[in-house]
């Protein structure tokens, strides 16, 4: 599935580019060939997503909340899990470090159990629409900000204990 690379500095010129080529090596407009070559990529990528998915969690047992979030968030998110933990009441948390493609099988084992799933953003939300997509039968809450201010752990437990 995977061709070999040709040796650079061998007879055979090889051409570093980002266009598509065909199997002469030599940039080719076959949309038949290229169609082919941009589906063995998709494929390539999507078959080794959980490979270079990079994200962190913390779980407690019999937790019925999840919270998801990325970026900067995350950082209010970890105390917000600290202080419930403390406070005896059992949150799990997944931090996403790699967006897209989106790591969908991690999403569903994180909300395997989960009864409230909340998605934090610092923008108008659009992550979220991926985090409905893969999860159709959870109740998917959101909270998005975006006037400059950071999402601010109080703001997290406010949203939370609404719910």
């Amino acid at each position: 599935m995977i061709p070999e690379f040709l040796p650079i500095g061998s007879k055979t010129l090889v051409r570093q580019t980002s266009s598509t080529h065909g199997a002469d090596g030599y940039i080719t407009t076959d949309s038949g060939v290229i169609s082919e070559f941009q589906n063995r990529l998709k494929n390539k990528l999507e078959s080794a997503i959980d490979s270079f998915s990079f994200h962190e969690s913390l779980t407690e047992e019999n937790r019925d909340t999840l919270i998801i979030t990325y970026g900067v968030t995350g950082r209010a998110a970890k105390v917000v899990f600290g202080e419930q933990k403390k406070a005896g009441k059992p949150i799990s948390l997944l931090i996403l470090k790699t967006l897209w493609p989106v790591p969908e099988n991690l999403i569903r084992k994180h909300a395997e159990n989960a009864k409230n799933v909340f998605v934090f953003e610092m923008n108008m939300g659009q992550y979220i629409y991926e985090i409905k997509r893969i999860l159709p039968d959870k109740k998917v809450n959101f909270f998005g900000q975006m006037d400059g201010r950071l999402i601010t752990p109080r703001q997290i437990m406010e949203v939370i204990g609404n719910e």
